[in-house]
């Protein structure tokens, strides 16, 4: 009689079977977990936008809230300015109390109005030295001479005897506001006033949702991200920003 061996290992139609079955099994588990991460990444954006549409819905509600305090708006100058993906706030302060306008003081004499230019200069006001003043260089400030109203860049602020003497930018616009003197706007000896304003700018600068609460010396808004993308989706600032500001409708 023939001895029988021991076989070892598998036949080539056992490896061909095995090697079927790992197929079918690794792809079934790859398109389970391809299925899981897609969803789990749709859930993530829905989140992210949610979240995000809500920091920056809680943010325009507080300065929405500020349109049209301590300063009416008129045909021609809203309190809230919108065009493209710009839109632009004004308000009057509170420090605690409003900020007070402070009148225009004129040269001695009768003449009514005054001659071209300021009063110290051709971008110069003396401004009454009324309690709580407190505009300072860099501030929005706004120019009211009767029924005119102008937007003002303060670029320093001096003591000068009775008065106040500011200098304000040579600008001819702000924020799409006639700014200045611009036009040959002559002003008023009895009917001029300057009161600071708040100010509070949303704008799209690349992909980055900017927010403003001051202007950089040529006019342009000096702003902070807002939010800004993160791959496909946007992320919001570590805190909410504090409201200020009042805008214009144009």
């Amino acid at each position: 009689m023939r001895k029988q061996t021991k076989r070892l290992g598998f036949t080539v139609i056992e490896l061909l079977i095995a090697l079927v079955m790992g197929v079918i099994v690794l792809s079934a588990a790859l398109s389970f977990g391809v299925s899981t991460w897609r969803t789990m990444e749709g859930n993530s954006v829905r989140e992210e936008v949610y979240r995000n549409g809500r920091f920056i819905g809680m943010s325009l509600e507080r300065d929405m809230q500020t349109v049209g305090v301590g300063i009416a708006s008129t045909v021609s100058f809203g309190t809230l300015a919108v065009w493209g993906d710009t839109i632009v706030i004004l308000s009057v302060p509170f420090e605690p109390e409003q900020a007070p306008p402070a009148d225009l003081v004129p040269k001695a004499g009768t003449d009514n109005p005054l001659p071209p230019g300021g009063t110290c200069g051709t971008f110069c006001i003396n401004l009454d030295k009324v309690k709580q003043f407190s505009i300072e260089a860099g501030d929005l400030a706004r120019l009211q001479v009767n029924d005119e109203r102008r937007l003002i860049l303060v670029t320093s602020v001096t003591q000068g005897g009775q008065s106040w003497i500011v200098e304000f930018g040579t600008h001819t616009a702000l924020l799409r506001y006639i700014a200045g003197l611009t036009g040959n706007l002559l002003l008023d000896r009895y009917s001029t006033f300057v009161q600071k304003l708040d100010l509070v700018v949303y704008y799209l600068d690349g992909d980055k949702l900017m927010r403003a609460e001051k202007l950089n010396p040529d006019g342009t808004p000096a702003g902070e991200v807002l939010t800004e993308p993160r791959g496909k989706m946007f992320s919001p600032a570590e805190t909410l920003p504090v409201s200020a500001g009042d805008r214009a409708v144009s």
